[in-house]
């Protein structure tokens, strides 16, 4: 039962909602799913802490959450993404295609041969090579001067290796000079292109490094992000404001969901908002449990035999948030969030390629059955007011004494305030059933505050 009401409030919710503010982000589909955030409980929307502007650790500790495997509705697991990140991360390598290895072997035997034959051209065409003061080498500045002197505007290595006319790219050079240094130029360009491979494993080597250490040990200086509670932690951000968080659950706006229940032999017979009659064992989606007893809606049900028995809930308010991890900047080193070494390790597994490959393959399920993904955007409601509508009023005694309690602590598909609804109860004036009511506390608008979710978008960065 539960699964049927969390699908019809996503299915509400993604008609209600607006579209996505921020197009192609991961998430950016504008349908929601029904979910369940298990023992994490409603989203702690006040994430920014208005004393010191620091980051919210509950909230924190609810976005930076992995997804639950094989989990319908998607629910929230109690371990961090970044802890599967972390594992996966760490046994990637970069390497070289065995024939990529070969060309770098050769490559180093071209090169010096393809620089004595530049050298010995320069000195033929100006009678000796230049000399650097500060221990440069002859053959550097010989590729500063063609690279910036004798190209207009300047050029560089790559750019002339990818020329199909050195001549003409080279437009500055003086006549002659240029007739003899061109015909040894090409090889050397060529030499040092193949040479390149050289510089890839290092270079991907060491972001590799970085992104592993902003997730490993995150600091100021890396990009990590400081909660509250003076903890550094991977980086992750969030939108909107707290105060548009706040306007929008204040707005008029409201998803209703009106279900129609009667014990039907061994099950209940439900329809959610005039749909089909639908059998299910048991009606655990809407818990109340008072101070002194607890009020079982399925005995309730049961003892209405002649009618069904009417559960309106009315959400009111809606909002959209949207939250990730910081991808990592690999110009910068910063931040810690960076799929493609990832993708491309799963995709060049068994393939002899250069590129980013497992040195031992983690056991991760990376498809949309496995852990190895995060909530990105929340629909979010106040907690629903509900009222249960009957013929008659319960006769059993335990439920009477539950109506002239005070407070109750009402959970409707595991999520609720912490502290009490309002109960009421008596003869409804317009419809003549016997209704109890059950109001939720007001929201004070806090740091403690935490607000329904209706509807989730999930991502899974390499599946």
């Amino acid at each position: 039962m539960q699964e049927l009401v969390l699908q019809e409030l996503a299915s509400l919710a993604s008609k209600a909602m607006p579209r996505p503010r921020v197009r192609g982000a991961p998430g950016a589909a504008t349908t929601l799913q029904a979910f369940t955030p298990t023992s994490l409980g409603g989203f702690p929307y006040f994430w920014q802490d208005p004393r010191s502007l620091e980051f919210n650790p509950r909230t924190y500790s609810w976005i930076a959450s992995s997804l639950r495997a094989n989990a319908n509705p998607a629910e929230l697991d109690a371990s961090f993404f970044v802890n599967y990140y972390i594992q996966v991360l760490s046994q990637i390598d970069y390497s070289l295609s065995s024939s990529d290895a070969a060309k770098l072997l050769a490559a180093g035997q071209s090169i010096s041969t393809a620089q004595v034959a530049l050298l010995s051209a320069w000195k033929a065409a100006f009678g000796s090579l230049p000399r650097a003061t500060g221990g440069g080498q002859p053959i550097d500045l010989i590729v500063k001067t063609i690279t910036t002197e004798w190209a207009t505007p300047p050029t560089t290595l790559a750019a002339l290796r990818q020329t199909a006319d050195l001549n003409a790219a080279l437009n500055s050079a003086p006549a002659s000079q240029k007739a003899q240094i061109l015909p040894a130029l090409p090889a050397y360009i060529q030499a040092l292109g193949a040479a390149d491979l050289a510089n890839a494993v290092p270079m991907n080597r060491g972001l590799l490094a970085r992104a592993l250490e902003a997730a490993q040990y995150p600091s100021l200086v890396n990009g990590g992000l400081r909660t509250s509670d003076l903890l550094m932690n991977p980086a992750y951000s969030i939108r909107p404001s707290v105060s548009k968080i706040l306007a929008d659950l204040n707005s008029p706006d409201q998803l209703s969901v009106v279900i129609d229940a009667s014990r039907s032999d061994s099950q209940f017979s439900v329809s959610l908002n005039g749909g089909v009659n639908q059998s299910v064992p048991e009606l655990d989606f809407l818990r109340m449990e008072p101070p002194e007893s607890t009020f079982d809606l399925g005995a309730y049900v049961s003892a209405n035999q002649q009618q069904p028995v009417r559960i309106e809930m009315v959400f009111q308010g809606l909002a959209l948030v949207d939250f990730g991890p910081v991808p990592f900047d690999p110009a910068t080193g910063r931040s810690w969030f960076w799929t493609a070494p990832i993708r491309d390790a799963i995709r060049n597994t068994g393939q002899d390629v250069s590129g980013f490959r497992f040195a031992q393959k983690p056991a991760v399920d990376f498809t949309k059955e496995g852990p190895f993904g995060f909530v990105t955007r929340v629909g979010l409601s106040r907690y629903p007011s509900i009222a249960v509508k009957a013929a008659n009023a319960p006769e059993n005694p335990v439920q009477q004494r539950m109506l002239a309690g005070s407070a109750s602590r009402v959970t409707v598909a595991n999520q609720g305030p912490s502290e009490g609804y309002g109960i009421s109860s008596g003869v409804d004036a317009e419809s003549g059933l016997f209704t109890v009511r059950f109001d939720p506390p007001a929201d004070p608008g806090t740091i403690n505050s935490t607000a329904f979710v209706v509807g989730v978008n999930t991502f899974y960065p390499a599946a």
